[in-house]
């Protein structure tokens, strides 16, 4: 497994302990003026000392004030304790916390599931512990399919993700595959690297608000089927309540003359607010489809319609608008 380690939060840390320091050094300046002077600069120089020693203890407990509204949140689904992962109020995945069923992949990624039905295919199709990639680290839960002999690689962009996975939730390390963390943009990652062969690569960075546009291109289709051992499957999981990427990533894989398949998951308690299991799309696109409708896949996944004129997404060209998720278009 690889490692990834770095003194937590050290760039708050410093910069609290500057904030102490200055409070100290004012105190020291005045200590021979008046007494109610120097009474009144120990009351700032302590309110000092204590706003720093609470900023280090909030930063270095699970990081949840940093890098933006991302935050741990412990809460349970019924009576089994449940840990979420949240960025600006988006779900980015989540974990039981018992030791019986923290290796149950829920949230987006549950069996059934794009994803959980796409690595059933392709277990079955292989006869073999597969070799899994996939884009946004979130909680690492993927990680959860992986079997001994195998390996589920994930590249994230941000440290503190990483840092947040290994630190508060275990699916990297209690999965019996061979696990990495590739940090940096993926796409560029992917482009430095020799072929990887996966079995299925999952692109898991669109539910925000942001939306990484150069992930979702032709070119970048291309870069991923580089990668995808002969058989391969892209996932993309393209759950996001502000916009609708079927139809933009559908019309690129056909032009690439690409079988695409959606796959809609919504569990009957994906509606309660603390469930640990969430409604789910994914986009599965695969240059082979021979065998698509057999077991759980081809129950559940749907072909994508398209007219013909789509605007095909590039480098050069590309744009949002288009898909975005206006209000009365769910109604």
């Amino acid at each position: 497994m690889e490692a990834y380690s770095r003194p937590p939060c050290s760039t708050a840390i410093l910069r609290c302990h500057a904030l102490a320091a200055v409070g100290l050094a004012f105190l020291w300046q005045i200590r021979h003026e008046g007494r109610a002077s120097v009474i009144a600069a120990s009351v700032v120089a302590v309110a000092l000392l204590g706003l720093s020693a609470w900023q280090i203890g909030v930063e270095i407990h699970g990081a949840r004030l940093l890098y933006s509204s991302l935050r741990v949140i412990d809460t349970a689904d019924g009576n089994e304790p449940l840990r979420r992962l949240e960025h600006g109020g988006i779900e980015h995945g989540s974990q039981y916390l018992s030791p019986a069923s923290r290796r149950e992949p829920i949230s987006y990624y549950s069996k059934t599931s794009g994803v959980g039905v796409a690595i059933a295919y392709q277990r079955a199709r292989v006869g073999r512990p597969l070799s899994i990639g996939v884009i946004g680290l979130g909680v690492g839960a993927i990680a959860a399919y992986g079997e001994a002999g195998g390996k589920v690689r994930f590249y994230e962009i941000n440290p503190q993700v990483i840092d947040i996975a290994r630190r508060e939730f275990t699916f990297l390390t209690d999965s019996p595959a061979e696990t990495s963390v590739a940090m940096g943009d993926a796409r560029l990652v992917l482009e430095q690297e020799a072929p990887r062969n996966f079995d299925l690569l999952a692109v898991d960075a669109f539910s925000g608000d942001a939306i990484p546009m150069h992930l979702l291109t032709r070119e970048a289709i291309a870069i991923y089927r580089h990668h995808l051992a002969p058989g391969g499957i892209l996932a993309f999981h393209i759950t996001n309540k502000f916009v609708a990427l079927a139809t933009p990533l559908a019309a690129i894989a056909k032009s690439e003359h690409l079988d695409v398949r959606t796959v809609a998951d919504d569990p009957e308690q994906a509606d309660e607010e603390e469930s640990a299991l969430s409604a789910s799309d994914w986009l599965l696109i695969a240059a082979d489809p021979s065998g698509w409708e057999n077991g759980e896949l081809g129950k559940s996944a749907t072909t994508v319609p398209l007219t013909g004129t789509e605007t095909i997404w590039t480098d050069d060209f590309n744009t949002l608008i288009s898909a975005l998720r206006l209000p009365e278009a769910d109604q």
